[in-house]
């Protein structure tokens, strides 16, 4: 790893300094780290602590760059020969959340993406089309084996747009950002088995073989584990208080597959949908509180002759900006199934599928209702990728059963605890 030239340690330093003080109270703001029966912080106090990290933010940008106008005047120029040395530093199979150990389980069945972390070898601050030591037009190719019965996939294209990348310097790279890997999407057949190599081959563009640091490959094998799917059965429904009509089924499965892409289900089992109405006034607690007693406790048989009526029972309802809220779930009790109602928004309905899995709110925006869960944290913890869209979703974004903004997504935990504790 190159060291800053002598004479810019100093601003290095306060960088450095500046980042720990904005990551200290990034977390203070958040309560990430509240103690057993320490009081979140207050609005107020939430007020003066985002005021402070601005200002800090506002300095650490003016040091970083007097940091890098000190780095350019006190490094000499690099060679004109200059060559890329590429090299695949870490190879990440996702399927929703993961770290380049493998830490979460991988599920046969289940939409599976790779991310092939390149970096161009070059630390003299050589300029090749892109910023000091970065080398732009990298692409690659992937090949997906099954060990057990020896399939294996064609040549698998980047998702990147032009299939190509810009690699970075090693000091640079941060899994968190999508356009610093290499990023693919393996087809369905690739995830049957239960092993999987992967084999990752990466190049700049018109030097594909070419050794001298031109092209780089590496190798990485996961285990894919059986989970049983999650089986639901949709209830769409008609508020004939306010007469908002049920939404339609397509909008229920555009729901589902928000929820697949962020929960640990290889996939949903879904019961023939069934039209329910209700007549509670869904403008109060209270109102969808009876809702969700009676979905939760009735007898579904006499709603439906046909098909299976089992598993989590998941209604969808018309969104509005006259409800409380955008959703209630509740998990199994006794004999009643784990049910959950949301609207149609962004987020809500897998939020609440979480809350019929037996989570509790995450406390990241303060104003979420008791009770609230302490095994999980404000913001995520682990990298994710919404495996359909081919996006990255950094660390510290909003955790999925708190209140705070969108994007939110699983952390570790809820992802591990959803895992361990199907519906």
């Amino acid at each position: 790893m190159p060291s800053v030239p002598a004479a810019c340690q100093t601003l290095q330093d306060r960088v450095q300094e500046l980042e720990l003080q904005i990551e200290a109270a990034t977390r203070l703001m958040s309560g990430q780290d509240l103690g057993p029966g320490e009081p979140f912080p207050t609005p107020a106090q939430k007020a003066l602590i985002g005021q402070e990290i601005r200002l800090l933010r506002d300095e650490l940008r003016r040091a970083d760059r007097t940091l890098h106008t000190c780095i350019v005047a006190n490094t000499p120029p690099a060679p004109a020969d200059t060559r890329p040395q590429l090299q695949v530093t870490g190879i990440m199979v996702t399927q929703s959340v993961q770290d380049l150990g493998h830490a979460i389980r991988l599920l046969r069945q289940r939409p599976t993406a790779v991310r092939v972390f390149v970096v161009s070898g070059v630390e003299n601050g050589f300029i090749a089309g892109a910023g000091p030591n970065q080398w732009p037009n990298v692409t690659g190719e992937l090949l997906a084996t099954d060990p057990t019965t020896g399939f294996q996939t064609g040549p698998i294209a980047p998702l990147n747009m032009g299939g190509v990348m810009t690699a970075p310097s090693v000091t640079e790279l941060t899994i968190d950002r999508g356009d610093h890997s290499l990023n693919f999407r393996l087809p369905s057949n690739a995830v049957s088995g239960r092993r999987l190599d992967i084999t990752a081959r990466v190049w700049v563009s018109g030097h594909r073989d070419e050794p001298g640091g031109w092209s780089a490959e590496a190798t990485i094998s996961v285990e894919l584990l059986d989970r049983v799917p999650q089986e639901v059965t949709p209830l769409l429904i008609a508020d004939l208080a306010r007469g908002l009509p049920a939404p339609t089924f397509a909008e229920y499965l555009a729901m589902l597959r928000e929820a697949d892409a962020r929960l640990p289900v290889p996939f949903f089992k879904v019961n023939p949908p069934i039209n329910v109405g209700v007549g509670m006034d869904l403008t109060t607690i209270n109102g969808w509180a009876s809702m969700m007693a009676g979905l939760a406790t009735v007898d579904l048989v006499r709603l439906v002759r046909r098909g299976n009526v089992g598993g989590m029972r998941t209604g969808l309802v018309a969104q509005s900006g006259a409800h409380p809220v955008c959703g209630m779930g509740i998990p199994r009790v006794a004999f009643n199934a784990p049910t959950f109602v949301s609207d149609t928004s962004d987020t809500c309905f897998s939020h609440e599928m979480g809350h019929s899995h037996g989570l509790n709110h995450a406390i990241c925006g303060g104003n979420e209702p008791w009770p609230h869960d302490s095994r999980l944290p404000a913001r995520t913890d682990m990298v994710g990728m919404h495996v359909a869209k081919g996006e990255v979703i950094p660390r510290r974004t909003s955790e999925l059963m708190s209140y705070c903004a969108n994007p939110r997504w699983p952390s570790r935990a809820t992802y591990d605890l959803i895992y361990d504790s199907p519906a």
